[in-house]
């Protein structure tokens, strides 16, 4: 496994752009974080790596709406908080 690269504005620009690389980057850096946050919510773990995978799934079909680099984390979990309480 690659080793999870540090999360900077070019790679979110990246992301915004459509840059498939980048979205694995993302996807690398965040995608246990992730899993841990929804986990703790539902306690189950196959639903958890679900949503995740959904989580995902939105940031990309809406990857040309991300415009501020230092609010991502907060939009990040904003969408995985609210994919698992719906």
């Amino acid at each position: 496994m690659k080793p999870v690269a540090k999360i900077n504005e070019a790679i979110i620009e990246g992301v915004k752009n459509g840059d498939m690389a980048a979205f694995d980057m993302i996807y690398r850096a965040y995608s246990k974080r992730l899993f841990r946050f929804i986990f703790g919510i539902i306690k189950t773990e196959t639903d958890a790596e679900e949503i995740v995978q959904e989580v995902f799934v939105k940031i990309w079909e809406s990857h040309k709406k991300i415009d501020d680099f230092a609010l991502f984390d907060s939009y990040l979990f904003t969408i995985a908080y609210n994919s698992t309480i719906t």
